[in-house]
C-alpha cells in the first residue's frame, strides 16, 4: 500500500533546552532545534566548540579481515557499542566500548545489508535483502531478525526518529520513505523526492544518507545533485542547506553519501568522491579529515567513504569504503581558532581616506619594494621586506621594528603566521620552497616544494599550506604532515 500522506512526527519548535543554544540559520528564518532533558538519543550529538579538531591522521579500527570489502554503513550508539554493515559478507557485526574485535555477528536472512539503525531500546534495523528491499527488526541478543517492511527496493540509509517512524533513502527511486513502527501495516509513505531523478526543490538524484532531528526536520545526501536538502516536517519541497546552489555560501561538494549533527545543529558530511568529511560551526564551513583533496590509504587519507558516525567523545568514525577499512579520527582536546582577524563591520562604516605612514624605507624599518604582511589577533605585524632578506615585525603599539629576522629568504613575496607563531614564508623567487619557521626553536625548514614564488600564502586550521603561483596562474597546496612532498593543484589550469 502506498500513501502520500506524511506519517512523520509533530513539528517541535520550543521546548526546554539545556544549553540554551540556537542551531541553525537558515534563508533568514531562525529555527530552533531542541534538546529537551527527557530526549533520549540512541546516537552521538556531541557538543563540539568552534574550530574542534581532529587528528588528520587516523586509526584503523577494523579493516578487511573484519569487515569484508566495501563496507557502507557504521552506527555508533551512546554507550559507544559500534555496528558495521558488512554487505560483502552478508551480516552485520557489533564492538562494545574498548572491544578491538567484534563480539557479535548478526547474520541470518541477511543478504547484503547496506545500512542500519540502533535505537535506544538496542533494536536494530537492518537493509536484509537485495532482492526484496526488505527490513528487519532484530531484538537485543534475538538471533534472526523479524521483517518490518518490504519495500522492493535497497534501503541505502536507515533512520528512526524520536517518534518511532521509521526512513529508508531508496537510491535508485530517487526517494526517502518512512512508516510508524507503531502500526502492524505495511504501508508507507513518501516524505521527499518523486521517484524520478531530478533537481527541483521536490525532486531527488540517487539520494543516499539521511538524518532526522528532534524537530523531524529531514536531511538527506542528494548524491548526484551534489548538495544536502532540508525537507522541513511535512513539506515536500526541501531547502539545499549544503552544497550546489545552497541558500547560503557554504561548501562544494561531490556525490555526498552521509550527513550527522553535532549538538547543536551544525552539519557534518561525507563528502565522498572528494574522500573527505567536512563539517561545519559557527564560522562556516570547512573539510575536517581527508583533508588531502586525493583518495589514497595512507592515515590521513580516505577512498570513497560512504557514512560516518560520532562516538560520545567526538570521534570520528568513518567507513572507509574503497580501502575496505573503518576509520577513527581522534578529537583533539584543543580547540583552534585562527591567527588572522576577521572583524565584523556595520554596513555604513568607513575609513579615513587619508593614510599614516606606519613604516617607510626612508627611517630604516623596511627596504624599498616591500610585499607581503600580516597582522595577528595580538595586531602583531609581521612584513616579508624582500630587499632586506628579512622578516620584520611591529609587536602591538610599537612604532618601531621589535624583531627582525634573517633566514635563508631571498626575494620573498608573502608570509603567514599561525596560532602558535609560526611563520610560513615565501622562499620560492630562487630555492624553489615554502618554509616555516618555528617559534619555538628559531629555525626553518621546507614545507612545500614550488616551482615558483608564491604571491600569496594561507595556512588553513587543518595545516593545509595554500600558494598562490602568480607564474604559473595557479593555487597549489599540501598538508603539513604529508608523508608526500607532492602539491595538489586547486585552482587554476
Amino acid at each position: 500500500m502506498l500513501t502520500n500522506k506524511s506519517t512523520r512526527g509533530p513539528s517541535m519548535r520550543i521546548a526546554s533546552y539545556a544549553s540554551e543554544k540556537i542551531s541553525l540559520l537558515l534563508s533568514g528564518i531562525l529555527t530552533l532545534e531542541l534538546l529537551p532533558f527527557h530526549l533520549a538519543l540512541s546516537y552521538n550529538r556531541p557538543v563540539l566548540q568552534p574550530y574542534t579538531m581532529w587528528n588528520p591522521s587516523a586509526i584503523t579500527f577494523a579493516n578487511v579481515n573484519s569487515v569484508g570489502s566495501s563496507p557502507f554503513d557504521i552506527f555508533v550508539n551512546t554507550n559507544n557499542t559500534l555496528y558495521v554493515a558488512s554487505q560483502a559478507n552478508n551480516r552485520v557485526l557489533v564492538w562494545p566500548q574498548w572491544s578491538t574485535w567484534p563480539i557479535q555477528y548478526l547474520s541470518r536472512n541477511l543478504s547484503s545489508p547496506y545500512s542500519l539503525f540502533v535505537t535506544t531500546a538496542g533494536e536494530i534495523y537492518i537493509d536484509s535483502a537485495s532482492s526484496t528491499g526488505r527490513i528487519d527488526r532484530w531484538a537485543p541478543k534475538a538471533s534472526s531478525g523479524v521483517p518490518v517492511l518490504y519495500l522492493c527496493s535497497k534501503c541505502n540509509d536507515l533512520f528512526v526518529d524520536t517518534q518511532d517512524i521509521l526512513y529508508c533513502s531508496m537510491q535508485n527511486r530517487h526517494q526517502i520513505v518512512s512508516k510508524a513502527l507503531k502500526t502492524n501495516s505495511n504501508a508507507f509513505a513518501i516524505v521527499a523526492g518523486t521517484g524520478s531523478a531530478g533537481y527541483a526543490a521536490n525532486m531527488l538524484n540517487h539520494p543516499w544518507g539521511i538524518f532526522v532531528d528532534t524537530n523531524s526536520d529531514l536531511y538527506v545526501a542528494d548524491q548526484y545533485n551534489n548538495r544536502i536538502k532540508l525537507f522541513r516536517s511535512g513539506q515536500l519541497n526541501g531547502i539545499t542547506v549544503a552544497g550546489s546552489t545552497s541558500i547560503n555560501l557554504t561548501i562544494s561538494l561531490w556525490c555526498p553519501t552521509g550527513v550527522a549533527l553535532d549538538f547543536d545543529g551544525y552539519l557534518f558530511i561525507v563528502d565522498t568522491c572528494n574522500h573527505r568529511i567536512v563539517g561545519s560551526d559557527s564560522s562556516g564551513f570547512r573539510c575536517v579529515v581527508g583533508c588531502t583533496n586525493t583518495a589514497g590509504s595512507n592515515t590521513n587519507q580516505l577512498y570513497y567513504p560512504k557514512s560516518m558516525s560520532f562516538d560520545s567523545y567526538g570521534n570520528i568514525f568513518v567507513t572507509d569504503t574503497s580501502n575496505s577499512r573503518i576509520q577513527k579520527f581522534i578529537r583533539l582536546n584543543n580547540s583552534r581558532v585562527p591567527s588572522y582577524n576577521q572583524p565584523k563591520f556595520c554596513s555604513d562604516a568607513s575609513w579615513n581616506p587619508n593614510a599614516t605612514t606606519f613604516a617607510n624605507a626612508t627611517n630604516g624599518a623596511i627596504g624599498p619594494s616591500p610585499y607581503g604582511i600580516f597582522i595577528t589577533i595580538n595586531n602583531t605585524i609581521y612584513v616579508a621586506d624582500q630587499s632586506k632578506y628579512r622578516i620584520q615585525t611591529w609587536s602591538n603599539g610599537s612604532a618601531t621594528p621589535s624583531q627582525s629576522i634573517y633566514s635563508s629568504l631571498m626575494n620573498s613575496y608573502s608570509l603567514f603566521v599561525t596560532t602558535n607563531g609560526d611563520i610560513f614564508v615565501d622562499n620560492g623567487y630562487y630555492n624553489r620552497r615554502v618554509d616555516k619557521r618555528t617559534t619555538m626553536t628559531n629555525t626553518s625548514v621546507p614545507v612545500m616544494y614550488i616551482n615558483s614564488s608564491c604571491y600569496g600564502l594561507f595556512v588553513d586550521l587543518t595545516d593545509v599550506v595554500y600558494c598562490s603561483i602568480y607564474s604559473y596562474h595557479q593555487v597549489v597546496k599540501r598538508w603539513v604532515n604529508d608523508i608526500s612532498t607532492t602539491v595538489t593543484v586547486v585552482a587554476g589550469t
